[in-house]
């Protein structure tokens, strides 16, 4: 246990997602060093999973200390499967939010319905509305830019993790509709801090009408 914790805090400075490639590789020798067996995708995924969205819209910071915790839980494990990965480092708020935001975009109104209705349950509407609007302020400015071409990540000032999940989202919603979605956003973000209404018929609203644009 001390030489998991020293080696913890000679590398505890925060990375953001500018340091992807270093938290893989010290990622990579710590499972070495401790004999545990993990492939280069299940490095990657890792990584991925121990994000959370930094103050700045479209950044983020990696969690080293979940990164920590998850290579522990499964140091003895006769073999790391994804499941186990997914067990121990289960999807964050931002990864739930996008996935909300991706079923609202393909028009899946009976999942966004069943996809609410769990969040309840589990998330704060105060959390998770701000974790909605910054991606959707991704996915509008990767369509507007036109999403797609190599320069567009450094152009937005975004991690290419990012524009690369959110481009095939951008390609769905026409600028018509990105306008009207954005000043609904803007209004209901307006109208929550006021406490109008519930938060979560805030979010209902916007979310629906993704899923219901004509």
């Amino acid at each position: 246990d001390s030489a998991w914790n020293v080696t913890v805090q000679e590398t505890a400075a925060q990375w953001t997602d500018r340091d992807t490639h270093d938290a893989q590789e010290w990622l990579r020798k710590m499972a070495h060093d401790s004999q545990i067996s993990l492939s280069p995708a299940q490095v990657r995924s890792m990584v991925e999973r121990s994000m959370y969205p930094a103050d700045m819209p479209g950044r983020f910071v990696i969690d080293q200390m979940r990164l920590f915790t998850a290579l522990q839980s499964v140091s003895n494990l006769d073999s790391v499967s994804d499941e186990a990965i997914a067990t121990v480092l289960p999807g964050n708020p931002g990864e739930n939010v996008f996935d909300l935001l991706a079923i609202a975009v393909n028009r899946q109104t009976d999942r966004v319905y069943a996809m609410l209705t769990d969040l309840r349950l589990s998330e704060s509407p105060h959390k998770l509305f701000p974790l909605l609007a910054s991606q959707w302020a991704q996915l509008a400015s990767i369509s507007v830019a036109g999403g797609g071409h190599a320069s567009l990540a450094a152009d937005l000032g975004m991690h290419p993790f990012v524009v690369q999940k959110m481009a095939p989202l951008a390609a769905q919603i026409n600028q018509t509709h990105i306008k009207k979605l954005t000043k609904l956003c803007a209004d209901i973000d307006a109208s929550m801090k006021l406490s109008k209404f519930d938060p979560w018929d805030g979010i209902e609203r916007f979310v629906f009408g993704i899923a219901l644009r004509d």
